[in-house]
């Protein structure tokens, strides 16, 4: 009776893990990611302690994802904005003018500050 039992545990254990996973992987977010799964996340962080501090700033991705950003004065002022991992070509403008023009290579689930003037 107990083996029984036992198994019976175990086997509802296996299909309940087996639900919740799923439900996770298949999670996607609307930033600038392309409808990545949310596994395949990582964080750009844009940061300016000059004249870009606190103003809306237009940020392109690979040139074709188009997002606004507000750079903050410090790190820990500085919000998150999700990107697809891997390698990324960043582009930043303000008013037209661009301000920052690089390619990062960033892993999932990893955080990249980024430096504006």
């Amino acid at each position: 009776m107990k083996k029984v039992l036992f198994i019976l545990c175990a086997a509802l254990s296996v299909l309940c893990f087996n639900a919740c996973k799923s439900s996770q992987s298949s999670t996607t977010t609307n930033n600038a990611n392309g409808g990545v799964s949310a596994d395949d996340i990582a964080y750009v962080y844009f940061v300016s302690g000059g004249e870009y501090a606190g103003k809306q700033v237009e940020v392109k991705v690979d040139n074709y994802t188009n997002f606004t950003a507000t750079p903050a004065k410090s790190k820990s002022a500085a919000q998150a904005n999700g990107v697809a991992a891997g390698s990324r070509h960043i582009a930043v403008s303000y008013n037209g003018k661009n301000i920052y023009d690089e390619t990062i290579s960033i892993k999932t689930g990893a955080k990249k500050y980024i430096k504006l003037p």
